[in-house]
């Protein structure tokens, strides 16, 4: 084979390499969770741990699935009552999700805080979609909190009245 030839030979060889995917991509493509091309949710992949195999499998493919389609800003604040559901199951199965709830105990009062901004931006988005003037809507809003601390007095606090602009 003259050299000339060899050359065409090794070119074409990369040429191949090049368009077909290596083993590796196409193993990478099949091990990710979520596929966007057809918005499939692959439950096998090994990133996710077993997890939608457990005890509490149906309550995690609720909450992921509800992340990953999520449309809300920020992504998946829509979901927190899918993923207080898969808490709330994890707790109930201690001896098989125990290593996800050592953490927990400390983010109980971070995860009160976030729910209770989340429901006030949840808030503050459902009036904007009614066009109401800002300062009809700040006095809703008030109104609100204070409903809310009426049942609850220990959490009248002035923080949770400001609103920011």
């Amino acid at each position: 084979m003259t050299s000339t030839q060899q050359t065409n030979v090794e070119t074409a060889k990369i040429s191949q390499e090049t368009l077909s995917p290596s083993k590796n991509e196409n193993e990478n493509e099949q091990s990710d969770a979520f596929n966007p091309e057809t918005g499939e949710i692959n439950w096998d992949c090994p990133c996710l741990g077993g997890m939608a195999k457990g005890s509490c499998g149906e309550q995690f493919k609720a909450a992921f699935s509800c992340f990953i389609y999520s449309k809300a800003e920020p992504k998946g604040v829509d979901c927190l009552e899918q993923f207080q559901k898969m808490k709330d199951c994890f707790r109930e199965h201690p001896d098989e999700y125990g290593d996800e709830l050592d953490d927990d105990d400390d983010d109980t009062e971070e995860e009160a805080n976030l729910l209770q901004k989340t429901q006030k931006i949840q808030m503050c988005q459902k009036l904007r979609l009614l066009q109401l003037p800002r300062p009809l809507i700040l006095l809703i809003i008030l109104i609100q909190v204070i409903n809310k601390s009426m049942k609850n007095p220990k959490n009248l606090k002035i923080e949770n009245i400001i609103i920011s602009a």
